[in-house]
């Protein structure tokens, strides 16, 4: 987090940097991955007086009022047994920019073990981070489904993660944590419909796609009757906005995370959270030629502006505030405060807990946080990644205007 990198360098270079240098995986995962030292439990007694107040600040304005987080994800090892599953590419493939990639997410989760056991360390340690977060919190926790071919087949092989809804329901069911099950349903798959009936019955509102990876067109016949039964059902649509690494990313679906593809969801009156605010990549804007490509997110803003889709379109600001992501789109963000009754609060985590993806001293030079804020932010994350991100987000405002996110974006929607 105390990185001396120019601003301009990729998240990627700094991990190459870091790798070359460290002699073994746990050197790498130790410099840019989980850095965290010290115990969410030990916060409120043993950080300093200044980071507590900090703290204190951030939860201004919240009394009796639970601080919400809709993009957390449900992940394990994804090896010997875990109820995760991991592509075996990212775990013994020949590319040590995936490999590296998987070890990061591990231990920015701060799991060191495989199999069920690894896959209860994780979910103990984010519940460890809610139990001590300092204020009521509902936690929505996502599951994600396989990728599918053309031909409605799973496509295991070309999965990258795939987290069962089963699994999800038996994680939420046997904690005490407060957590809402986010499932998710392939529209590819030959019972798609009646699944999403099913999880009707138990109660679940939220669907996850993150098509880019699952190989979802957003436009296609199945796609479209599948909103309509969400619709039935007033399910909202949890959905990755933006491009995605390779490594993540199903062969041919680089296109599927444009916003603009969500048009027909809308029209249908499905409500719809684009994660990350689509940030990161460009985009195709069809409304010019196909041929025109301009950044993810202006697409999005283009669209939030529309007066039809007042009240069922969304974006989080999940990494908004990451190393990786251009500062003008967190300053677009912070100075268009009409948008943010449709802006909602997601930590995307465990990317929270990966040292690498977040740059205080980054922030401090783009004018989003005081040098003083940075010392107290990098004390916070030492304890607690997730409390960290909240508070980071709170604190940031606008080099110029001095506008900062709102509290109601860290509050529930009563339209979601």
């Amino acid at each position: 987090m105390k990185m001396n990198f120019s601003p301009a360098m990729t998240i990627i270079k700094c991990i190459f940097i870091v790798s070359i240098s460290c002699a073994s995986s746990a050197c790498l995962d130790h410099s840019i991955g989980g850095t965290f030292k010290n115990s969410p439990d030990e916060f409120w007694a043993s950080a300093s007086k200044p980071a507590r107040t900090l703290v204190e600040k951030s939860f201004m304005g919240f009394n009796g009022i639970a601080i919400v987080d809709y993009h957390m994800h449900l992940m394990g090892p994804g090896k010997n047994g875990s109820a995760v599953q991991i592509k075996p590419s990212l775990i013994t493939g020949y590319n040590i920019m995936d490999r590296i990639g998987y070890k990061l997410y591990l231990s920015a989760a701060n799991v060191s073990k495989s199999g069920p056991e690894g896959d209860r360390q994780y979910m103990h340690w984010l519940e460890k981070q809610i139990e001590h977060f300092g204020h009521e919190t509902q936690n929505h926790l996502l599951s994600l489904d396989f990728a599918y071919t053309k031909a409605r087949i799973p496509d295991p092989k070309n999965t990258v993660m795939h987290v069962s809804n089963e699994y999800l329901m038996r994680v939420v069911a046997r904690s005490e944590i407060n957590f809402i099950p986010v499932a998710s349903v392939h529209p590819s798959r030959k019972n798609a419909t009646e699944i999403l009936g099913d999880l009707n019955r138990l109660g679940v509102k939220y669907i996850k796609w993150s098509p880019n990876s699952q190989n979802i067109d957003p436009t296609g016949a199945e796609a479209i009757a599948f909103y309509k039964v969400m619709k039935k059902y007033d399910m909202v649509l949890i959905t990755h906005g933006g491009s995605l690494p390779s490594m993540m990313r199903y062969p041919g679906a680089l296109e599927y995370g444009n916003p603009l593809l969500l048009k027909n969801a809308l029209d249908v009156g499905i409500r719809v959270i684009v994660t990350h605010s689509a940030a990161v990549g460009d985009c195709i804007d069809f409304h010019v030629d196909d041929l025109n490509r301009v950044p993810c997110y202006k697409l999005l803003i283009r669209m939030m502006e529309e007066t039809a889709y007042n009240g069922i379109l969304y974006a989080d600001i999940s990494g908004l505030a990451g190393y990786q992501h251009d500062p003008k789109i967190l300053k677009t963000f912070l100075a268009r405060t009409d948008l943010h009754d449709f802006l909602v609060n997601g930590s995307d985590y465990p990317t929270p807990g990966m040292d690498v993806a977040f740059s205080t001293r980054h922030l401090v030079h783009e004018g989003f946080l005081s040098k003083e804020e940075a010392v107290l932010l990098e004390e916070i994350y030492k304890y607690n990644p997730l409390l960290f991100d909240f508070v980071l987000k709170r604190t940031v405002k606008h080099p110029q205007a001095g506008t900062r996110f709102a509290k109601e974006i860290f509050m529930a929607s009563h339209r979601l």
